[in-house]
């Protein structure tokens, strides 16, 4: 079975082999603290996102040390090929999501100090008006 990576997202797929699978990523800049470990585990639970390849597992690279962050790098498989733009979409909301879960912070590398408070969405606000829990993101 041919594994395809590609980093662009809009390719435009129009006859592919029954057993293309395709790797597709999402690169994550986080400031410290958290805890290279726990930044991976917390990308590795957006894996759950729907539609996604089973198989082979998804992994992270760390993909650069950088003076106030840490560039992370989930990569995930996907056996639809076709279903690959809507899958980045639902991959990229999945990431926001579970990071708010477990109240781990994204912030770009551009900032002067850390925040009193971390700068996370609670659960309880994620559906808070316009959003709808059974509508698009």
């Amino acid at each position: 079975m041919p594994v395809y990576h590609h980093p662009v997202t809009r390719l435009r797929i129009t006859r592919a082999p029954a057993s293309v699978v395709l790797c597709l990523s999402a690169a994550l800049a986080a400031a410290q603290p958290p805890s290279l470990r726990r930044s991976r585990q917390v990308l590795l639970a957006a894996a759950r996102t729907p539609g996604l390849a089973p198989s082979p597992a998804p992994f992270v690279l760390h993909s650069s040390l950088d003076d106030f962050c840490v560039t992370y790098e989930i990569n995930v498989y996907c056996d639809a090929p076709a279903q690959m733009i809507p899958l980045y979409t639902r991959l990229h909301q999945n990431i926001l999501d579970v990071f708010n879960e477990y109240g781990v912070q994204i912030m770009t590398p551009a900032y002067r100090g850390d925040p009193e408070q971390p700068k996370v969405v609670p659960k309880e606000q994620w559906w808070t008006a316009p959003a709808r829990p059974d509508g698009p993101g």
